[in-house]
């Protein structure tokens, strides 16, 4: 089920998991959220700079809510760990000394009730995109990734030379009281420079990242507490019309 039609079934939101004790996602609270929100700082700076960080930008009953639904799938054993592949068309295996995360794919099931507001979300932030920038974007693929703690991701691009499916990276952070001590910080680098910071986000609840896959490397550093995120990519079709 892609993000148009979750947003077309908005009395599937009124439905929530009996484990999930935080307030239910009512069709006037889904409203609410998409008409508040502002991505043109966003867009702005996705132009300017290639990037955008933005803290506090989801509201405090989302965040927690999808801290509850991702909490809820984690006991259920539904996280799995995270691979890697060493290069393009080679098989995805697990290897630790690149990342050490367990994710779970939105797209696994029915996303339960705050997956689907936040999916309705980013629909919103696509069309967006595509009215303003023409980049074309057809779909969103997003999973939870929880990493342990002493875990991380080295440096990386979302998106290679040789592939172009994926073209904005989004990501949105979970988790409440972070301090710079716990370290689990994403570090952006320099398009032109790699090896050059310039950016150094907290994972701290509420805060939303948004670049451009292709231009930009970046890393988890190691986290010395469990670190919560839902990471995405907005993806195009090719000239054939066909899913990349």
């Amino acid at each position: 089920m892609n993000a148009p039609e979750l947003c077309a079934n908005r009395e599937l939101l009124a439905e929530l998991s009996p484990t999930v004790s935080v307030e239910t996602v009512t069709p006037e609270t889904l409203a609410h959220l998409l008409a508040t929100l502002n991505f043109e700082h966003v867009i702005n700076e996705l132009v300017n700079q290639s990037w955008s960080v933005q803290p506090n930008f989801w509201p405090t009953w989302l965040v927690e809510g999808l801290q509850a639904e991702a909490r809820q799938l984690h006991q259920a054993d539904e996280f799995k760990p995270a691979q890697v592949r060493h290069a393009v068309y080679t098989e995805f295996q697990r290897d630790q000394r690149i990342r050490g995360d367990q994710i779970y794919w939105l797209e696994q099931g029915l996303p339960l009730p705050f997956q689907r507001a936040y999916l309705c979300a980013l629909e919103q932030l696509r069309q967006q995109l595509n009215r303003q920038l023409f980049l074309g974007l057809a779909s969103l693929e997003a999973h939870f990734a929880l990493y342990p703690p002493n875990s991380f991701y080295r440096k990386h691009y979302d998106r290679v030379a040789q592939e172009s499916e994926r073209i904005v990276t989004v990501v949105s952070y979970l988790n409440a009281d972070w301090s710079v001590m716990a370290g689990g910080m994403l570090r952006l680098y320099d398009p032109e420079q790699p090896e050059q910071c310039i950016a150094e986000v907290l994972p701290h609840a509420g805060t939303f990242t948004c670049f451009l896959s292709e231009r930009i490397p970046h890393e988890v550093c190691i986290t010395d507490r469990e670190r919560l995120s839902i990471t995405g990519w907005f993806r195009r079709r090719d000239e054939l019309g066909e899913w990349l």
